[in-house]
């Protein structure tokens, strides 16, 4: 099911944060995102297709594939049920260029480690963030999708192994990165990261205080989230997408 807008879906060089409350559809609305923007990017010819990183801390999504083509669904036999994607799993460093292989792989690659700690896999993660923003061309489009991307940030909002996430946001623009961070409170983002954001999907939240981060990226003070789950709002460069929007059953 694509997105019924343009308007609503990722363009190239979007900041984007998704905010919500557990189970109201955030991981959903995440994915379809993700795929519609993929539709866009990854379907060209080796030299200019683009590349996206699922970078998954929980772990949550389900990459299809190792770089060798086999099946990873021995490894989650063990977990209830996730998001599948058709991507390529990335567990290794030393795997990152092949997991990017435009002539071998179809440019979606999930970053995830089962066999570290909850710290240790933050830190992996954000030396991950950092290799692809290094090695991204802006002559070719990219995505980079923080799951839980709370677990980047320290109490005080800074970052907790490096600044790469606020970089990110406030300079990828310039290599042609998209980002897409996805978080339940507000209050947990850093706020420059939350300023330099130009859209907005806003699900249920459960805190008073998240509403009122909001109003520092420039959110209109007489819009309210949704109360319901499997609705959320748009919010793109200022303004407001004209009516709320229900995720499909």
């Amino acid at each position: 099911m694509a997105l019924e807008s343009k308007q609503i879906g990722l363009r190239d060089r979007d900041r984007a944060v998704l905010l919500g409350a557990n189970g109201t559809g955030k991981s959903f609305l995440g994915k379809q995102l993700v795929i519609d923007y993929a539709s866009e990017i990854l379907d060209r010819p080796p030299k200019t297709k683009g590349r996206i990183l699922v970078v998954d801390t929980k772990p949550r999504w389900r990459p299809s594939h190792t770089i060798t083509g086999t099946s990873t669904r021995y490894r989650y036999r063990h977990f209830i049920k996730g998001d599948t994607l058709d991507a390529c799993l990335l567990d290794d460093w030393a795997n990152f260029d092949a997991a990017f292989d435009p002539y071998t792989q179809n440019g979606m690659v999930v970053s995830q480690r089962l066999d570290l700690n909850a710290s240790m896999a933050v830190a992996w993660q954000t030396a991950i963030i950092e290799r692809f923003y290094r090695t991204q061309s802006g002559k070719r489009p990219g995505l980079i999708f923080i799951d839980e991307c709370m677990d980047f940030f320290g109490p005080t909002g800074n970052g907790r192994y490096s600044d790469i996430v606020q970089k990110l946001v406030r300079a990828g623009r310039e290599k042609g990165i998209a980002s897409l961070l996805a978080a339940q409170r507000s209050k947990t983002i850093n706020i420059q990261v939350l300023s330099e954001c130009n859209v907005l999907y806003l699900f249920r939240l459960n805190f008073v205080k998240d509403v009122e981060r909001l109003y520092e990226m420039g959110f209109p003070h007489d819009v309210l989230p949704p109360t319901e789950d499997r609705i959320f709002r748009v919010f793109r460069d200022r303004k407001m997408y004209p009516h709320p929007v229900t995720l499909a059953a």
